[in-house]
């Protein structure tokens, strides 16, 4: 949860009316403007401690003007991403009701949305500017600010793929002067940039691409905005362009040209390798397909030394075995064909789109498979295989990415003697992609033919059949483990007979029931965790359902124990699956969840990144609606939020919404959950409204004493944190009140999320200035702490922050100070204990906030003393 705002907010809100300052705004605007004369450092230094020396009570457009001039600093010197911060720091100080339109806030919201444009952080910026270039147009004064903020709207709606796009273009087009600094070059690299991107959808309009396309071209060669480099991605666009609209002859001649400036300038790379494999189809296209085979050799050869990605060889050489094969060249297409295979898996898992495609084009029977090394993940699942009682071959085929060749060996089976076996295989194989409904019916189905004796020896009592319903909604749904509970309670009591891996499998299940039930791994989750411990020191060899358990509780295990104690688990499993014929899709899902929990903050954006690439990657290989795939993208979202980039986040989070929306009998807890953070992302936006209606829908649509019970948590704290305005934060508290006072409710919550209720409680009564109602709950917080031997010292620490700003806004300054020293000493201890020489890289968010808080209660409580 986050609360917007802070003690200066709340103490400038509670200020009495004219209260004294030391500075009228014409005197700071000059001081500050004076300081900007010197060198970039001493002017920092100097608007910085103009700003210290403003005290409490300030006009909020006195205050703003240093942070917007320093925002402009930190902007022209190339900190783009410290301008970014304390442009929003400014325009956040003016976010009053009186101020919301001053000129300055929208000045910084201007140069916060060219900051995020910058940043490539193209829906951001569309969703700061479009509001601030709207209100800047009609202001005379801020005519130049209106010009670059609609400049880079129309960059960031291009990238967005904004409905005005092409409008905002042509309204700067019209509205430019030189003295705003974009360029001839800007503006034409734009249009190619929006070519580009209209050419990427699935259905363009060709014929009004190609016109553009021909204009821009003949602008571009007859004057010298762009640079070789970018006339000749230009070129190699225009080209497919034509391409597409049919101009086969005209795409000849451009790609052609393109090829022999390569060849002249010995330029081998990525963007060579694509336009030979153009170039290649326009000869087919022409009826010239061994000229294109010819040309794709030449490339194949040019670019053996080439350092490009594997991914663009193997394209290369896949389309060489098309071409063999339009030519009846079998056996050199099948060739090419492993080849490219082969070059795809040097980096790529098998679960990637492109490698199951090429994969697709092999033929297993061909007489070259008996030498190629990874022939055995291409082969069919054996159709014996499937009859194994423990689902091993269902599983590995699945987790690897294999599921057509399930498929056909089910196709194989059913044609055989009916077996309960074959049912409750495809019913473990539905239950692993996430087809609930179907598994369990399938086990009932299975279940019936065993007792009907119906062939095979599986039992209607079978623990296997068991572990598949209980895969089918633990795993392979987002519905309450309750629905199992006889099945579990069945699989708990065969445990001892079981095969050590399907144990680890049945317990690993069970925990991830239970947490997803009560949210918390209490007291006897952790039980339940050494158990599980205890049993994988003891397997005697890997197997997928052991490697499957381990995916499955590696979340439990990062919080439950030091990164590091669970990393010696799960890494080996990662590595193991990584590796040719090993679990790919598990790897990629274990590798999502570890750069999630990592304690080490450093290259945070690109672990977000590659998080991201995952997502999509494990979303082309599973049905689109697994829960995997839902939980992962709500996680990025969580990510992006993290980082402040909200616009990012809510889109990922919305396709989360529609992922749960689009799967059967979706429990209404869930989507409740998912709507608060919705409502938290969009609070922190800027559009409150909009926050309190998604709250309200949450809050609606649950029954908080029969949903589980971290939702309900969840979805009461965002209500209340939700509710329309400031002015309102008292009503929230009153909301959790009721709740808290409601026994029957809090004895379903875990104790953690008991406390947080009542810290969010005291935090909202403290930021309505009600410092005293907050101090009051913060000490019945402290009492019922349990001793339960965990190191609370985190939550100490935040306690100790939280009387900081209680005592902060009553103007209890020397109290106020002594508790946030605490509160930063506390936690500095706790993180050095718990990361050891990873300390100062963990928690870079939540220990920002509290120096900031730090630094701004020692300058108030410094005002505060006699001189």
């Amino acid at each position: 949860m986050i609360l917007r705002g802070g003690i200066l907010a709340a103490i400038l809100t509670l200020a009495p009316p004219g209260a004294a300052v030391s500075q009228t705004l014409p005197e700071v605007m000059r001081d500050v403007d004076a300081a900007l004369a010197a060198q970039p450092e001493d002017a920092r230094r100097t608007i910085v401690e103009i700003g210290r020396a403003l005290p409490a009570g300030t006009p909020p457009d006195v205050l703003a003007y240093p942070a917007l001039r320093l925002a402009e600093l930190f902007y022209r010197h190339g900190a783009i991403d410290r301008a970014e911060g304390m442009a929003g720091q400014a325009a956040h100080l003016l976010d009053t009701a009186a101020t919301r339109d001053h000129p300055f806030r929208i000045r910084a919201l201007i140069l916060q949305g060219i900051a995020l444009v910058r940043l490539q952080r193209p829906a951001d910026a569309l969703a700061t500017l479009r509001p601030a270039v709207e209100k800047a147009a009609e202001m005379p004064d801020l005519a130049r600010d209106f010009r670059r903020g609609l400049y880079h709207l129309a960059v960031a709606a291009t990238r967005t793929r904004a409905p005005d796009a092409t409008g905002l273009r042509g309204a700067y087009w019209q509205t430019r002067q030189e003295s705003d600094g974009i360029t001839d070059a800007d503006m034409l690299k734009l249009e190619i940039e929006a070519l580009s991107l209209d050419l990427s959808v699935s259905d363009p309009d060709i014929t009004d691409l190609l016109e553009r396309s021909r204009i821009l071209i003949k602008v571009a060669l007859a004057t010298d905005h762009l640079t070789a480099e970018n006339m000749a991605l230009f070129r190699a666009l225009h080209g497919r362009i034509l391409y597409r609209a049919e101009a086969y002859d005209e795409a000849a001649e451009v790609l052609e040209t393109l090829r022999e400036t390569a060849i002249a300038e010995g330029r081998y790379d990525a963007d060579y390798a694509d336009m030979a494999d153009l170039l290649a189809r326009v000869f087919a296209r022409r009826g010239d397909m061994a000229g294109g085979a010819r040309i794709l050799a030449e490339a194949e050869e040019r670019l053996t030394t080439a350092d490009i990605p594997d991914r663009d060889r193997a394209r290369l050489i896949a389309t060489r075995g098309r071409f063999a094969d339009a030519l009846d060249r079998t056996a050199e297409a099948q060739d090419h064909y492993r080849r490219a295979y082969a070059t795809a898996r040097n980096s790529l898992p098998r679960s990637d789109r492109m490698v199951t495609q090429i994969a697709a084009l092999i033929d297993v029977d061909a007489p070259g498979m008996a030498a190629f090394a990874l022939a055995p993940e291409l082969r069919p699942v054996a159709a014996e295989a499937l009859l194994d009682p423990g689902g091993e071959a269902v599983l590995r085929t699945v987790m690897s990415g294999g599921q057509g060749n399930l498929i056909m060996a089910f196709d194989a089976l059913s044609k055989g003697a009916p077996d309960p076996m074959i049912a409750a295989s495809r019913a473990y194989f539905e239950a692993l992609l996430g087809q609930t409904d179907s598994a369990l019916q399938s086990v009932e189905f299975a279940r019936r033919m065993a007792r009907a004796g119906m062939g095979g020896t599986l039992s209607d009592t079978d623990p296997f059949l068991d572990l598949i319903a209980v895969t089918a909604v633990s795993f392979g749904s987002s519905r309450p483990a309750t629905e199992v509970a006889g099945e579990r309670a069945r699989l708990t009591a065969a445990l001892p007979g079981l095969s050590p891996d399907t144990a680890l499998l049945a317990r690993a299940l069970e925990i991830t029931a239970r947490v997803d039930l009560t949210g918390d791994t209490g007291a006897a989750t952790r039980a339940l965790i050494a158990e599980w411990i205890a049993l994988w020191q003891r397997l005697p060899s890997p197997s997928a359902s052991a490697d499957f358990a381990a995916a499955l509780i590696a979340p439990s295990l990062y919080d439950d124990m030091p990164f590091d104690a669970a990393e010696a688990i799960l890494a080996p499993v990662r590595a193991r699956n990584r590796a040719p014929g090993g679990l790919q899709l598990l790897a990629d899902q274990m590798r999502f969840d570890m750069l999630s929990e990592t304690p080490d903050q450093t290259g945070i954006e690109d672990r977000l990144s590659e998080r991201a690439s995952l997502a999509l990657t494990i979303s082309g290989v599973l049905p689109r609606d697994h829960p995997w795939n839902m939980w992962n993208f709500s996680n990025v979202s969580s990510q992006l939020s993290t980082l402040g980039r909200f616009a990012e986040a809510r889109d990922w989070l919305a396709e989360a919404i529609r992922l749960l929306r689009e799967r059967d009998n979706s429990p209404a807890d869930l989507e409740a959950m998912f709507l608060n953070r919705l409502a938290t992302i969009t609070g922190n936006m800027g559009d409150d409204r909009g926050a309190a209606t998604y709250a309200r829908q949450a809050y609606d649509m649950i029954d908080p004493m029969t949903a589980r019970p971290w939702a309900a948590h969840q979805v009461i704290l965002s209500y209340a944190i939700e509710q329309p305005g400031t002015d309102d934060l008292l009503a929230g508290a009153d909301i959790i009140r009721g709740w808290l006072d409601r026994p029957d409710f809090m004895a379903r919550l875990s104790p953690d999320d008991a406390l947080y209720m009542r810290y969010i409680h005291a935090h909202l009564r403290a930021m309505y200035a009600q410092p005293d109602a907050a101090l009051a709950t913060i000490a019945d917080y402290r009492a019922i702490l349990p001793d339960d031997g965990q190191d609370r010292r985190d939550e100490l620490a935040a306690l100790s922050m939280l009387e900081a700003e209680a005592h902060g806004i009553s103007g209890r300054f020397p109290q106020s100070w002594h508790s946030i020293t605490e509160a930063v000493d506390t936690d500095r201890a706790w993180r050095q204990d718990t990361y050891g020489p990873l300390a100062d890289a963990t928690g870079q968010f939540t220990t920002d906030a509290m120096r900031s808080l730090e630094a701004e209660i020692g300058w108030l409580y410094a005002q505060s003393l006699p001189d």
